[in-house]
């Protein structure tokens, strides 16, 4: 890539860092926190006019395989309202930020190693802040026993993938950084699926046999499938024998109970998909259809914590098989990109990251760095299409 080039394209890079920081700032310093979360839905265009800003400068390239991602996620919206279905809240917001953050990332960016330890520091010096000046004070409403609700999907879920990216790099000082910040925000499965995402990255890393642009070979596809199948019924025998361990140890608390109601919910949802029309099991029953339905259940919870469910209910058995390849194909485009897509499959067993802007921005960030890392002066790569000036 010519100098000049590489170097304005160093600056689209900043310039959008610089919009997703004061964003994230403003959403986690402020009171009205949830209502300034608004202004992400801004990122794309964003994104955009840096981008048309820059064409007199440089020949404008673009990804086309985020473009066709958000076209397809679009699509699948539409069909999910095939059946009557009414356009709600939800289903508004679901899709400006699953659409928004695919559209950010149509435009290329030249994103580094120095770009990613900045968005690290920006996390955790909001993080600071937020102790030290915020009416919401992470210490007033810490414990040992759960994640602060403010932060798991903010810091520990991002600071988690940045962990595994300096992993990936061998930056030791910057992982331990990024591994602080998610021990803070105390979500357990993030570390969990960190060292299960990092064993994985050592295994890709060291089949040498092909370079590391190459796509990923059947093997490493095969370990990771086989990796989620026996996550998941690891986690469903887990929450089966919980309750036989409660008893035997004499603790007046069922599997349910320790698991916030969210077993019930999962039943309940199972139940629904068996009663609902072909229609709706096919197609879905909306973006954000979920969150209603969890809401009307359980009175409490706003999201149904596993995106599975989330993907199934809203958008039907084939709509949420199409978003998942479209996900995969997305990440499997650099042999380094499934630890990355590992780690959010795990988090996608008790949460729903597909909804987080925060957590996905970061995520492409993070696999656009993987990719270019590798890529060296060929950046672009060829996944992208260029426009003249």
């Amino acid at each position: 890539m010519d100098g000049e080039v590489r170097s304005d394209l160093d600056k689209n890079t900043w310039a959008l860092i610089a919009v997703f920081s004061l964003t994230y700032l403003a959403a986690k310093l402020s009171d009205h926190g949830t209502l300034l979360r608004w202004p992400i839905y801004g990122i794309p265009a964003a994104s955009f006019l840096i981008w048309i800003a820059s064409s007199r400068r440089i020949n404008l390239a673009f990804d086309r395989r985020f473009l066709i991602a958000a076209l397809i996620y679009a699509f699948i919206c539409l069909l999910s309202l095939s059946s009557g279905n009414e356009i709600t809240f939800q289903f508004i917001r679901d899709f400006l930020i699953l659409f928004g953050v695919l559209f950010t990332f149509v435009p290329y960016f030249n994103v580094n190693e120095k770009h990613i330890r900045f968005i690290l520091l920006v996390l955790i010096i909001t993080f600071i802040l937020n102790i030290l000046y915020s009416d919401n004070n992470f210490l007033l409403s810490f414990d040992f026993i759960d994640s602060h609700g403010g932060f798991e999907s903010t810091v520990a879920f991002p600071a988690g993938i940045l962990a595994l990216y300096f992993f990936h790099r061998k930056s030791w000082f910057w992982m331990s950084l990024a591994l602080i910040a998610a021990l803070l925000g105390f979500k357990r499965i993030v570390i969990l699926a960190f060292f299960i995402g990092a064993g994985f990255s050592i295994f890709v890393s060291h089949r040498s046999s092909l370079s590391a642009r190459s796509k990923p070979l059947w093997h490493e596809e095969l370990i990771l499938l086989v990796a989620m199948i026996g996550i998941t019924i690891g986690a469903v025998l887990i929450s089966q024998l919980m309750d036989y361990m409660f008893l035997i140890l004499d603790i007046s608390m069922s599997a349910d109970q320790f698991a916030k109601g969210r077993l019930h919910l999962n039943q309940s949802f199972l139940h629904e998909l068996g009663r609902i029309d072909a229609i709706n099991l096919y197609f879905g029953n909306g973006a954000g259809s979920s969150d209603r339905f969890t809401f009307l259940v359980t009175r409490v919870l706003r999201n149904p914590h596993n995106d599975y469910i989330k993907l199934i209910f809203d958008y039907g058995i084939i709509g949420s098989s199409v978003f998942i390849i479209m996900i995969y194909s997305l990440y499997r485009r650099h042999r380094l990109g499934l630890p990355i897509l590992l780690f959010n499959l795990i988090l996608m067993i008790t949460d729903n990251i597909t909804i987080y802007f925060f957590h996905q921005f970061i995520s492409y960030m993070v696999l656009r760095a993987t990719e270019n890392t590798s890529l060296g002066d060929s950046a672009p790569s060829p996944a992208t299409h260029h426009m003249s000036r």
